[in-house]
């Protein structure tokens, strides 16, 4: 047996109108933004020889069917003989911005950081998530995968089981809860943010990277052998909008950092003279 990769055409979607729920049980996922929506997948073949693999992708079929909700469901059907492991598809999905979107995949990675969704909802077993902007709601799972928040997000709640949890941008008036057993949760706190974070664990560590005296500290023992500690960042007297970030691990430590920030270029002297 070999393994064969294989482009398929790209499928044109023109019933997507409100969003869309697709599952890649094994195969990656990148969801972007377009003025139409269409679907390409690059298949993954094991079979004996290219025309038998070329035919197990020619007899595999993309299904679309409205469910509840209004979203479009995109599922891909093998032939009927073909054993499922022998078969995987990566999905490049185009959609127009700030739709409804449920992705699932199993080992793959979801990758929408190019997206910006209405509300998302996007679910892995041992993949990666890296979600962009989401204006709505974004709820998310995982067992071992990290979850990367990219872009700006106002409201998220979301578990792991052992995948860390990073939060890279917190807008004003966000609200988060996240929930781990043993993974860690770094966020990236805005210098002149107003935010209230509450870790609640047993043996896990809130950890502050930075000196800020604005801040406040409170520690409060709860029961079964947990315990509460909460920092609050008051930020600039014009950000009137407070944050909220709940984080909940048995073991999982919190960090809380400050954006890096850009790189700004040093003058050549000899530029001039040159």
């Amino acid at each position: 047996m070999e393994t064969f990769t294989i482009d398929g055409p790209r499928i044109e979607l023109p019933q997507v109108r409100n969003g869309i729920q697709l599952f890649a049980p094994i195969g990656n996922i990148w969801l972007r933004s377009g003025s139409t929506a269409w679907l390409e997948k690059s298949y993954s073949v094991s079979a004996a020889d290219l025309a038998t693999a070329n035919l197990i992708v020619t007899h595999s079929t993309i299904e679309t069917r409205q469910v509840d909700g209004g979203k479009t469901l995109i599922s891909m059907h093998p032939p009927q003989d073909c054993p499922f492991e022998a078969l995987a598809a990566d999905s490049v999905l185009s959609i127009p911005a700030r739709l409804d979107v449920d992705l699932r995949t199993t080992l793959g990675l979801i990758d929408m950081r190019s997206y910006t969704a209405r509300n998302a909802t996007v679910r892995t077993r041992d993949g990666n998530l890296v979600i962009g902007t989401v204006e709505g709601k974004l709820e998310f799972s995982s067992e071992s995968g990290r979850v990367e928040i990219a872009g700006s997000v106002l409201e998220a709640n979301g578990s792991t089981t052992t995948g860390p949890i990073i939060v890279s941008k917190v807008p004003p008036g966000a609200s988060y809860e996240f929930e781990t057993l043993n993974a860690s949760c770094t966020i990236r706190i805005p210098a002149v943010a107003s935010i209230e974070v509450i870790h609640r664990t047993r043996t896990g560590v809130l950890r502050v990277d930075f000196e800020d005296t604005t801040s406040e500290r409170r520690f409060v023992p709860l029961d079964d052998g947990w315990n509460e500690r909460t920092i609050r960042f008051t930020g600039a007297p014009g950000i009137a909008r407070k944050s909220t970030i709940v984080f909940r691990s048995e073991q999982g430590n919190l960090d809380l950092t400050r954006p890096t920030p850009p790189r700004v270029p040093v003058p050549d002297p000899t530029a001039a003279s040159r």
